[in-house]
């Protein structure tokens, strides 16, 4: 009677299998891993664009429609351009908010609608993946004593 040796554990050749077979089921997972990770990057900038418009309208708004055009400069006959200043990055704003501001051009377009009214637009652009993005939000601002409320 001749006794044969049992081999215990799994062969080189099952182990490769094995490796081959998850490496196959992993690559998918880790590149919709990769493209979730590059969207969710694009939704933070577009929300935080939107914050940005929204912030410099809001803080517009606080004003009446003459007082905000003293701080305009004419570009031609009935719009002015508030450019990017000391008056769209507050002194007292947090530094790592700063920090963000950096990667973001902010502008504010008004387009005078009468001498006591006017349409504001304020646009926020930014560069991502080599494109160039923008969002922009826009409101109707009056002066406080405008007849009716209505340009």
């Amino acid at each position: 009677m001749v006794l044969t040796k049992k081999r215990a554990g799994a062969s080189f050749v099952g182990v490769m299998l094995a490796v081959v077979i998850l490496s196959l089921a992993i690559l998918p997972m880790l590149s919709m891993l990769i493209d979730q990770t590059e969207k969710t990057t694009m939704s933070r900038d577009r929300i935080f664009a939107t914050h940005l418009a929204n912030s410099v309208i809001e803080r517009l708004r606080l004003e009446p429609y003459s007082q905000v055009k003293v701080y305009c400069s004419s570009l031609e006959s009935g719009t002015v351009f508030i450019n990017e200043d000391e008056w769209l990055n507050p002194k007292e704003a947090p530094k790592q908010y700063l920090a963000m501001v950096k990667r973001f051009s902010r502008a504010v377009v008004i387009t005078e609608i009468s001498p006591r009214a006017g349409k504001l637009e304020a646009i926020v652009s930014w560069e991502e993946d080599g494109n160039e993005r923008e969002v922009s939000v826009c409101t109707v601002l009056v002066d406080d004593d405008f007849p009716g409320g209505k340009p």
